[in-house]
C-alpha cells in the first residue's frame, strides 16, 4: 500500500512539473511575441513629428512708434490693448526746454516788431514830410532874417548920422549896432539852414529812417525762423499713430528716458495676429516655409478649446541671441507664421492677445518611432 502511495505521490510531482514549464513556456512565448510586436511597430510604425518651441503673439501688420529724439517721456497716455485713432498720442517727450525757449523767441520778436513798428510809423510820417520842424521853413526865415539884417542895418546907419549930429545918444547907437550883429547872426543860421536843405537834407533822412527800417527786418526774419524751427521741434516730441488700431505693446513709461530711434510702442493695424516662434539650431534644420504650426496658447486652456492653427511663412536665416531663462549665449533663430485659424471653442470675435505667450508645434512631417526614439 505504501509503494502504491510514493508512486501515486511521483506522478503528481511530475504533473505539477510539467504544469508549471508549460505555464513558463507560454509566458515565454507571449512575451517574445509582444516583443516581436513592439519591435514591428517601432520599425514600421510612423507618428507625427514637430519642432516644439516657445512663441509669441504679435500683429500681422504694425506700425512702430519710435522716438525721433533722445529725451525723457513726460507722457504715455495709453495702454496694451487700448483702441486708438489715426492722430492718437502715444507718447510724449519732455519739452520744457524747447517751451523755454520759444517763450524767450516770442518776448525778443514782440520787442522788435514794436521797434518795426515805431520806425515804419516815422518812416511813413517822413514821406510826407521828410524836413523836421526847424528846417520845414528854411525859405521863409531866409527872407525874414535877410529883412531883418537889412532894417537893422538901415536903423545902425540912421543913428551914426543922427549921433554926428550930436542928435542920438551913444547908448541908442551901441544898441543899435548890437541888433545889427543879432541880425547877422539869424541870416548866417538861416543860410546855413538853406545849405543843409540843398544840400539833400530830407533825402538823407529818409535813407536813414528807411535803413532803420531794413536793419530791424535783419533782426526779425531769423527770430522768425528760429520760431518756426522750435515749433517743428516741439512737434517731434509729440508721438502720434498715424493709423487706427490697438496697442499691440507698450515699451516705454513715463519718465523713463528714450534714445532716438529707440521703440515705445507697437500698434496693430487690423486684427489679424501672427506667433513669433524662437527655434534652435536643430530644429531651425527641420522647419521651411508653408509647414503648419500647432498653436497651444498660454492665455486659454487649449485642452477645453483647442489649438489655434498657422502657416509658417517667414524664416530668418541668421541666429540670434536666445534672450531666453536657461539659454544664455545659445542661438536662436526666429520664425513667424501667420495665424490662419483661432481655437475653435473660443467664442466669435474674441481674439488671442497680443504678446501673450504659446508653445508651438511645428509640423515637419511623420517619422519611424524608433527614428524618434533614437532622435535621428
Amino acid at each position: 500500500m505504501s509503494a502504491e502511495l510514493q508512486e501515486a505521490s511521483a506522478e503528481e510531482i511530475k504533473g505539477r512539473t510539467r504544469a508549471r514549464f508549460g505555464i513558463l513556456r507560454l509566458i515565454a512565448l507571449s512575451s517574445l511575441g509582444l516583443l516581436v510586436a513592439f519591435g514591428l511597430i517601432i520599425f514600421f510604425f510612423t507618428m507625427e513629428e514637430h519642432v516644439v518651441a516657445q512663441g509669441t503673439i504679435i500683429p500681422d501688420k504694425r506700425y512702430e512708434v519710435r522716438s525721433p529724439e533722445s529725451g525723457v517721456l513726460s507722457r504715455v497716455p495709453v495702454d496694451p490693448g487700448d483702441r486708438v485713432e489715426p492722430g492718437a498720442l502715444i507718447a510724449k517727450l519732455d519739452d520744457k526746454a524747447l517751451q523755454d525757449r520759444l517763450f524767450r523767441n516770442a518776448q525778443a520778436l514782440e520787442e522788435t516788431q514794436a521797434q518795426m513798428e515805431t520806425a515804419q510809423t516815422t518812416l511813413a510820417r517822413l514821406e510826407i514830410m521828410p524836413l523836421p520842424d526847424k528846417f520845414r521853413f528854411v525859405e521863409l526865415e531866409l527872407k525874414q532874417a535877410q529883412n531883418k539884417l537889412n532894417l537893422a542895418q538901415k536903423k545902425m546907419q540912421r543913428l551914426e548920422k543922427l549921433r554926428t549930429g550930436g542928435l542920438a545918444s551913444a547908448e541908442d547907437l551901441d544898441e543899435a549896432k548890437s541888433e545889427y550883429e543879432l541880425a547877422k547872426v539869424d541870416l548866417e543860421t538861416a543860410l546855413k539852414k538853406k545849405e543843409f536843405v540843398d544840400r539833400g537834407l530830407g533825402k538823407a533822412i529818409l535813407e536813414e529812417a528807411r535803413a532803420q527800417v531794413a536793419e530791424i527786418e535783419k533782426k526779425i526774419a531769423p527770430l522768425e525762423s528760429e520760431k518756426e524751427r522750435v515749433r517743428e521741434e516741439l512737434k517731434l516730441t509729440e508721438l502720434k499713430s498715424p493709423y487706427a488700431g490697438q496697442v499691440a505693446s507698450r515699451l516705454k513709461r513715463r519718465g523713463q528716458a528714450v534714445a532716438a530711434g529707440e521703440l515705445v510702442a507697437i500698434i496693430a493695424i487690423g486684427d489679424e495676429r501672427r506667433v513669433q516662434i524662437m527655434v534652435d539650431q536643430s530644429g531651425f534644420s527641420k522647419v521651411h516655409l508653408g509647414q503648419e504650426v500647432r498653436i497651444l496658447s498660454a492665455q486659454y486652456s487649449y485642452r477645453k478649446y483647442g489649438p489655434a492653427m498657422g502657416k509658417l511663412d517667414k524664416i530668418e536665416p541668421w541666429a540670434r541671441g536666445s534672450g531666453l531663462p536657461g539659454q544664455s549665449g545659445k542661438p536662436l533663430y526666429r520664425l513667424e507664421a501667420k495665424i490662419t485659424q483661432n481655437p475653435e471653442g473660443l467664442e466669435e470675435g474674441v481674439q488671442l492677445s497680443f504678446g501673450s505667450t504659446a508653445t508651438c508645434e511645428i509640423i515637419v512631417g511623420r517619422a519611424r518611432m524608433l527614428d524618434l526614439i533614437l532622435g535621428r
